[in-house]
């Protein structure tokens, strides 16, 4: 394993813990139900 290796992963990681936190915002933005069902369904 080189180092560019664990660079790219480590992007990869970052950016999909973004977009789980995006989402998460966008979806406690709109309110209602949604937001509810998905606190649920990850914790």
């Amino acid at each position: 394993m080189n180092l560019n290796f664990l660079i790219i992963l480590l992007l990869i990681i970052l950016l999909c813990l973004a977009s789980i936190l995006i989402s998460q915002y966008c979806i406690n933005k709109s309110g209602g139900n949604l937001g509810y069902k998905f606190k649920k369904s990850f914790g």
